[in-house]
C-alpha cells in the first residue's frame, strides 16, 4: 500500500452541501501496509524482501521506487495489470486533524497464475530467509490457498512465521508460528467476547490450540499486550493499569 497524506486547511463550509471545504497546500508519501513492516525491519538493522502484488500504473511505479531508496529487496514482487496499486488518501487540516480518508484499492483475490507466480518465487529463495511476516489485510493478496502454502513451505524449511491476521477464518492461519491480533481480531477468530485480561488470556490459550501455533500475542491499544504460549504462561507488557480501562 502507499500510504498519501494530503496537508491542507479547512476555513469554511461548502454552499452545495454541509461539507468542508478542503484547500490542499501540500503531498506526501510513505510505504504503508506491508511494506511499512519492510520500513521498520530496515530501520531495526534488518535485511527485508517483500512479497506481494502492485499495478503497473504510475502509484506502483513510486512504491518500487520508494523501496529501493531505502534499500528494500523487492525482487519478490509481482505487478499486475488487473489491479490498482492500493492507496490510501489521508486529509490532514489544522492541528493534525484527519477530516477523511480516502481508498483506492482492488481487493479481489489473486488469479491462480498470480498465486503460482508468487509461490515460485518464494519457493525458490526461500532458504534465504529467517523470518516469515504475514500482513493480511485481507486486499486479495494472502488468500487462503496462498497463506497456507506459504506456512507450510515455511515450516518445511523449519522457518518461522510471524503473522498480523486480518481474517476471522482461523484455519488460513494454521500452524503458523505466532499470531498478533488486536481484540477485535481475538474476538472474530475465537467466537468469543473479551477485555479483561482473565477473559484475554484464556481466548488466546484458545486460539494457540485450534490455530495450532506456539504464540499468540494479543495488543490491547493503550494497556499494553498479552502474550500467551501454548500449554504455557501468560505475560503482558503493561502501558496502563489494566482496571483504570475497565
Amino acid at each position: 500500500m502507499l500510504d498519501v497524506y494530503s496537508i491542507g486547511e479547512v476555513k469554511r463550509i461548502s454552499p452545495e452541501a454541509p461539507v468542508p471545504v478542503f484547500k490542499k497546500l501540500a503531498e506526501r508519501h510513505a510505504l504503508g501496509g506491508a511494506s511499512n513492516v519492510v520500513v521498520n525491519l530496515i530501520s531495526a538493522g534488518q535485511r527485508a524482501s517483500l512479497l506481494t502484488v502492485v499495478g503497473t500504473d504510475a502509484n506502483g511505479s513510486r512504491l518500487m521506487e520508494m523501496l529501493h531508496d531505502i534499500s528494500a529487496d523487492a525482487e519478490l514482487m509481482h505487478r499486475s495489470a488487473m489491479r490498482r496499486t492500493t492507496i490510501k488518501n489521508r486529509f490532514i487540516a489544522s492541528n493534525n486533524q484527519q477530516v477523511m480518508r480516502m481508498d483506492e484499492e482492488d481487493s479481489f483475490p489473486l488469479s491462480e497464475e498470480e498465486s503460482a507466480a508468487l509461490r515460485l518465487a518464494l519457493k525458490e529463495r526461500l532458504p534465504e530467509f529467517d523470518l516469515v511476516i504475514l500482513s493480511d489485510y485481507l486486499k486479495g493478496v494472502l488468500t487462503g490457498d496462498l497463506t497456507r502454502e506459504i506456512i507450510d513451505l515455511a515450516n518445511a524449511n523449519d522457518i518461522r512465521v510471524l503473522v498480523d491476521p486480518k481474517d476471522p477464518d482461523v484455519g488460513k492461519y494454521s500452524r503458523s508460528f505466532l499470531l498478533k491480533p488486536n481484540l477485535d481480531e481475538l474476538c472474530a477468530l475465537t467466537g468469543r467476547s473479551v477485555y479483561e485480561f482473565g477473559e484475554i488470556a484464556e481466548a488466546s490459550a484458545f486460539l494457540c490450540e485450534i490455530c495450532d501455533c506456539e504464540y499468540v500475542l494479543t495488543t490491547c491499544g493503550r494497556r499494553g499486550m498479552v502474550l500467551t504460549e501454548r500449554g504455557g504462561d501468560t505475560r503482558y507488557s503493561q502501558a496502563l493499569p489494566w482496571r483504570s480501562m475497565m
